[in-house]
């Protein structure tokens, strides 16, 4: 089945790019078929299985869609931390 991923950044240019870039590595290096997209806090939604942002905004994503995990990325460029969000979402073997 395929999933559905945010990444959401404050203007949804710049660091949500970023992200939905690192977000497709993994599901590349995991085989994982996925609709992926970006966009500002206004594009968030409930209907995905995980939302990806920054710190900044994690816990109102949070607050809004509580049965939605949202992960707080620390480093937009490091593949290794987003395939650790993976493997804990349990989206991959350990």
């Amino acid at each position: 089945m395929k999933k559905k991923f945010l990444a959401i950044c404050g203007a949804g240019i710049g660091s949500s790019v970023l992200l939905k870039m690192l977000v497709d590595n993994a599901c590349q290096k995991f085989s994982i078929d996925a609709e992926i997209e970006n966009g500002d806090m206004s594009a968030a939604r409930g209907d995905v299985d995980v939302i990806f942002t920054s710190l900044a905004f994690a816990e109102d994503l949070m607050d809004r869609f509580p049965d939605v995990p949202v992960i707080s990325v620390k480093n937009y460029v490091d593949n290794a931390e987003m395939e650790g969000y993976f493997r804990e979402l349990g989206l991959v073997d350990s």
